[in-house]
């Protein structure tokens, strides 16, 4: 039996971070060996290689799924999330959306994806609280229904 931790469900949903953490960690080091893609045998890859060679293969598919008109490109074509009922697979209609999503795992927006479907929203915040801490008195809330409110 494999252990919790070491879970498909484990990392793809509770750690989506985990990689923005190692980025922070190792990017003032431009040759870690964080850097390397074991998988090419003939050299040792940097940093500035790897965000290259990361640059263009996300043009690349981007390229693939809109085309090469980049002003046709938007994040909310890409980034979507559907509110799935628990009978939504035999009742489809009971599903809400797909909605475009503007937010991830760092953003105010929060959301968060499976790893094997990276745009595709699995979960977001149910509430989102904005306070402006130069007036307390003055809050937006949004909440599940994307409907806002200020008080």
């Amino acid at each position: 039996m494999r252990a919790w931790w070491r879970s498909r469900y484990f990392f793809a949903f509770s750690f989506p971070t985990i990689p923005v953490q190692w980025l922070i960690r190792y990017l003032d080091n431009p040759t870690h060996l964080f850097w390397d893609d074991v998988a090419s045998k003939d050299r040792r890859e940097s940093r500035d290689d790897m965000i290259r060679l990361s640059m263009q293969n996300a043009v690349d598919e981007l390229e693939n799924r809109y085309g090469d008109n980049t002003d046709s490109w938007s994040w909310g074509k890409v980034h979507r999330m559907t509110i799935r009922h628990p009978l939504g697979g035999v009742l489809p209609f009971l599903n809400l959306g797909p909605y475009t999503y503007d937010g991830d795992g760092l953003t105010i927006h929060a959301g968060w994806w499976d790893r094997e479907n990276p745009f595709e929203m699995v979960s977001g915040a149910a509430i989102r609280i904005v306070v402006d801490m130069a007036d307390l008195s003055s809050m937006t809330f949004i909440n599940i229904l994307f409907l806002n409110e200020t008080i």
